[in-house]
Parts: structure tokens; sequence; C-alpha cells
């Protein structure tokens, strides 16, 4: 597929879009990607006449139809996927790009800081960190998120379409589409929502990734619901008017800025509260169809590669009912294993005093150096040693 090239200058006067810390070696492109699959048929309809005040109540009692079974429907599109490419000075032997996937309510500057003034991102800048390490990255707004396109919200913007969607970046990546380079390693890195987008896309195409690192994610995303519920989703259109008034108002944004701390940040000492301001003044959105076809990343897959998951200990989405991941088997992240029984390795590290939203606190850096060690032993492992399964300080499950 065809893709178009946007200089920096021309993205920042006609989006008004903060620029990409460290963007001298970053190119913004948009990448047209044909895809097809089935979603669920959502139908939500009979909640109008319980809510008269639509925007206060829709989408709390609609998490409440998470995994129920809807018939699926074949859905098609041509879609324009936003991203921005960056490329190391000298690649490591590895010959890998990283493939950085966003959570919801957030867009791909995510990965590069949030935006925030260049010498302040630098601190949050995954791919800072991944260009230094000799890694590519294509960090792309997820479908109805940042410029991409924002289809329907219910039937398109859906788990399954936007795994479709890495499926076919992947193979543009491999077969040279993308930067004019044919890429051997694809890495996928997710945040949340795009780790189950990440564990979704290998249970359709087991073989797309070299490595998966899934960050702010485990098996037991239920329980965290209710601190979800807590931040007020509503309707983008009418709470954000001036940025997302055209959409859909199936499209959701956060409303409460104190409970959305709460429910993404650590310990009081671990972030800095000038950041947490910015992020929410920033945030961006999710849609219907995503909240209710979660559950789609809770089955098995056939991935047989390594996988390195990294939460906060103060994740309180994704740590249980206490708000605390601990190690072992039976707790989060630990039990996310069931999911890859035929992976080569699986490894967990939890980063103490850290929320969820893991890259926006001060101790960043150890989740990077986490990932990257992870794949220093894995992608960039030396031949001959691919029987071997890596061992460091994070916890490891592995076999051969």
């Amino acid at each position: 597929m065809n893709f178009l090239f946007i200089p920096l200058w021309l993205t920042s006067i006609f989006l008004a879009l903060p620029t990409v810390a460290g963007a001298s070696s970053c190119t913004d492109i948009t990448l047209t990607v044909d895809a097809s699959t089935y979603t669920h048929g959502i139908g939500l309809p009979d909640f109008f006449p319980r809510h008269p005040n639509f925007i206060d109540g829709f989408f709390n009692e609609a998490f409440s139809f998470i995994g129920r079974i809807w018939p699926f429907v074949a859905v098609e599109g041509s879609y324009n996927i936003s991203a921005t490419l960056c490329e190391p000075e000298e690649y490591n032997h590895a010959n890998a790009i990283q493939l950085l996937s966003h959570g919801a309510t957030y867009n791909k500057f995510y990965w590069s800081g949030i935006g925030l003034p260049e010498e302040q991102a630098k601190r949050y800048d995954w791919t800072r960190v991944a260009k230094n390490e000799g890694y590519a990255t294509l960090a792309i707004d997820r479908l109805g998120a940042g410029n991409s396109s924002h289809p329907g919200p219910l039937l398109e913007s859906h788990v399954n379409l936007e795994a479709e969607i890495f499926h076919q970046i992947v193979l543009k990546l491999r077969s040279g589409e993308i930067g004019d380079k044919k890429f051997s390693n694809v890495v996928y890195v997710g945040h949340s929502l795009g780790s189950l987008i990440g564990v979704r896309s290998t249970q359709l195409y087991p073989r797309d990734y070299d490595a998966l690192v899934l960050t702010g994610w485990s098996a037991n995303f239920m329980v965290g619901i209710p601190k979800i519920l807590a931040t007020g989703l509503r309707s983008a259109r009418y709470i954000i008017p001036d940025r997302f008034g055209d959409r859909s108002p199936f499209y959701v944004a956060l409303s409460l800025p104190e409970y959305t701390r709460k429910a993404f940040y650590g310990l009081s000492r671990s972030f800095d509260p000038e950041v947490v301001e910015w992020d929410f003044n920033h945030r961006d959105v999710c849609s219907g169809g995503e909240l209710v076809s979660m559950m789609a990343g809770l089955t098995e897959t056939a991935y047989t590669g390594p996988v390195h998951l990294i939460v906060g200990e103060a994740d309180s989405i994704f740590c249980g009912w206490s708000g605390k991941c601990s190690r072992g088997p039976d707790s989060p992240p630990g039990n996310a294993r069931r999911l890859f029984p035929v992976a080569h390795s699986f490894t967990y590290d939890i980063i103490p005093d850290l929320g969820h939203c893991l890259n926006l606190h001060y101790d960043a850096e150890k989740v990077f150096e986490s990932a990257h060690e992870f794949l220093r032993r894995s992608v960039e492992r030396q031949e001959g040693q691919s029987g071997q399964c890596s061992t460091f300080e994070s916890v490891s499950l592995c076999h051969s």
C-alpha cells in the first residue's frame, strides 16, 4: 500500500499537535490500511429509555455488558493510520522495529512523553531509549484515536478489527513498504488496551511478532472495572467539544481528574503532579466498541515467541482486588502465563511504587530498562542460544 510522508512542520501547523521529543530522526507518516474481519454486532440502543441523561449514565452501564455474546458481522474498509517512525543512528544486529500500541484515552504521543516540552519529555520518552538501543520504533494512533480514521465506534472501532490492522502493518514492515527497509524482527509493545490488542493479535496471527512486551496489563481486567468507572467516562463530543465535537457520542473520554489520577498513577511520591495535569488536559478518546470487546484477548494463543510483562506495583486496575501487584504464578501478572502455553519464555517485572501508566512516572527509566534487557536476551540473542531461557532480575517462567 502507498503511504504519505508528512513533514513535522506541516503537521504542527495544520494539526496543532505537540512535536515529538528528539524528532530529528523521526518522521510523521500516514499509512493506508485495507482490513476486513468479523466483529460483534453490538446492540445498545435499549439503554436510551433507562438513561434520559445519556451523558452521565450510558457508558457506565455499558461496562456491565463486557463479554456479552453478540452475533458476528463482517466489516471491511480502508483506514488511514497516523504514525511516527523513528530510526536509530545505527541499528543493532537484530534489524528490529518496535511497533508501539498505546492504551485507551491515549494516542501515539504516550510513547514520546505525551507532548510535554522536549526537555521535560525526555524522562518519559520510550522512543529515545529504543533508538539508543539500536531499534526503530513505529508508534501509531490506533483506530479512532489521534489523527487516525474515526470510523463507527461500535462496529469498526473494535478489538478484532484493530488486531487485523496491526497484522497488515506487520506485513508492510516486513516487505519494506514502511521506511524503505525490510525488518527482520518485529516486536510488539503495548500498553493497557494496546497490550490486550497485542494478545488478540497473537491469537489470530501467532507468527506475526518475534517478541511481545506487554505493559500495564494482566489477565485480571475484570476486577479493575470499578476503578475505570470511577474516572467518569462520558461522551467526548460533549465534555471536550473543541476537540471532539464532530465525533459520535460513542467515543468517550475521562471526565473526573482526581479519580483518573488514582486509577492511572501510583504512590504520590512516584509522579510529578504537573505531568498528571498535562496528561488529563491532553487526553484522547476510546470507543464503545473497544470497551465491550475487551474480553476478546483473554483466551489462549498459539504464539511461540518470548513474552515479557511489565506492571506497576500500585496498578489498581490490573493488580487485583488488593490494588497491589505481587509475585507468584497465581497472582497478577504471573497468572497471565496461562494465555501463552507454548511461548518460548514468559517473564514479568513489577516496578515498585508505579501505577498503571508506567511511562509517566519518575522511574519510567526502570520500565524502559526492563523491556530492553528482555529484548537483549531474546531478540538480540546470539545464534545458537535460541533454546536458552533468559533469566534476569524479573521473575522468569520458561520452557524450551
